[in-house]
This record gives structure tokens, sequence and C-alpha cells, in this order.
């Protein structure tokens, strides 16, 4: 399943990632060295195109000293530290049973 949400989140995460590359004026070619991967998947990664490597992609948030906010985007889990605080997580799932 496409969603769109996802599609336009990465093109921008690519556009982004791209814009910081050429703010410091590095080269597709010295980026590419330094993802330890080739122009082609820069140019993908950039571009938005789903399927590339997730390291590749926290390997250019590191270049561009961005790592640790990356690492941190769930740590302040409003939704995650509610719903633990109210119980709302069972113990444990189980199987329905199928009833004939």
């Amino acid at each position: 399943m496409k969603s769109i949400r996802i599609e336009r989140a990465l093109k921008k995460i690519g556009a982004d990632l791209k814009n910081a590359r050429l703010r410091r004026s590095i080269s597709t070619e010295e980026m590419a060295q330094r993802l330890d991967t080739t122009r082609q998947t820069l140019n993908r990664i950039e571009n938005g195109k789903p399927g590339a490597a997730m390291e590749k992609y926290l390997a250019a948030f590191m270049i561009f000293d961005k790592l640790e906010e990356f690492e941190n985007l769930l740590e302040n889990d409003k939704t995650g530290v509610f719903v633990m605080e109210n119980r709302f997580l069972p113990k444990r799932i189980r199987k329905k049973k199928n009833r004939k």
C-alpha cells in the first residue's frame, strides 16, 4: 500500500538533504563516497525515491551533524506515554478462537 504522506516525506527529506549538501559545496561524488554508496543511489535519495536503505539516510544525517536529532524523534512520545500511563496496553494479546 502506497501512502501519499510517506511519498511527500521522502521527497522533502531528499530535497532537504540535497540542499544541505549544496550549501556545504559537497559534490555528488564526494557525498556518495562519504555515504559509501553510488552516485545513482544518492540521486535516488535526493529525489525521494523509495527503496534506499535507511542506513544511507542515517549516514547522511550524520554527515550534516543531525543524527542525534533523528535518534531522539520519538524520545518524547506523548501518545505512547499517555497510553502507558492510562494502561491501555494489554498485558498480552491472544488469538481469537474460531467459533463455528
